[in-house]
């Protein structure tokens, strides 16, 4: 996120006048899978001042686009506690929430860091901008149930069907993991769920994917079908088009 994005978001928080609640110093299991499933794809922390109380850092999904907002507003249902909100920028919607200790502990296991706590970092993008590292925590995957493979394929999942095999492949992107953590990945789908798995590089060379293959591609879309149904605007992702797409909750 650039300066501009910054602040633009911190001009959409709450006024300081109004009372937040106070957020949780936990998890619950559905929160985490959410944080966690989203953090096996785009999603981050960030570094957010609040109150002026000392920094903490907060949890963030996004960029979508326009089309996947109806995600955003769920996921911003499920982790009301956190106080989140949802903004937009160049028409690409972003959701954010309070900053609390809970996150920068998630942050810490999540991003590699040198032996003195300060985190490593690497070239990300143009103009010299840098990011943290992202790792795949130890355990880490011992802790995702269906709900977090669904929000990690409904942010970074492919459906691909071919009509004239008459056919269905799926896809997960990896691209913040090292070779390494791509197979312990592998393995765990394999351990865990009994889902055979390949490691793939997209066409252009440029992106790792996880490819779910054809013959247990039902196995995996029967573990998130019931979450990705209530986000309409991600029915793509199961093959269904649909053109009037709202929000609903289970």
């Amino acid at each position: 996120m650039n300066a501009k994005e910054l602040k633009y978001l911190q001009s959409r928080k709450p006024h300081w006048n109004i009372k937040l609640p106070p957020v949780p110093t936990s998890m619950k299991n559905y929160e985490r899978q959410i944080v966690y499933g989203t953090l096996l794809g785009d999603g981050s922390t960030q570094w957010r001042r609040e109150r002026g109380m000392k920094s903490n850092e907060a949890f963030r999904d996004g960029p979508h686009c326009k089309g996947q907002e109806g995600l955003l507003i769920w996921e911003k249902m499920l982790l009301h506690r956190f106080n989140p909100v949802i903004g937009s920028y160049n028409n690409t919607f972003v959701l954010i929430t309070s900053a609390c200790p809970i996150f920068t502990i998630v942050g810490h296991n999540w991003y590699d860091r040198y032996k003195n706590g300060e985190y490593k970092l690497e070239p990300f993008g143009k103009n010299g901008r840098m990011k943290r590292i992202k790792i795949l925590p130890e355990n880490v995957l011992d802790y995702l149930g269906p709900l977090g493979l669904a929000k990690w394929y409904m942010d970074d999942g492919h459906y691909y069907s071919d009509s004239r095999c008459k056919s269905v492949h799926l896809t997960l992107a990896i691209d913040n993991f090292t070779i390494k953590e791509d197979h312990r990945i592998k393995d765990w789908f394999q351990d865990k769920w009994h889902i055979e798995t390949t490691l793939q590089k997209t066409k252009d060379e440029q992106r790792k994917q996880l490819y779910i293959t054809t013959e247990d591609t039902p196995k995996f879309l029967a573990l998130v079908k019931p979450y990705v149904k209530q986000v309409p605007c991600m029915d793509y992702k199961l093959g269904i088009d649909n053109k009037n797409a709202d929000i609903t909750m289970f």
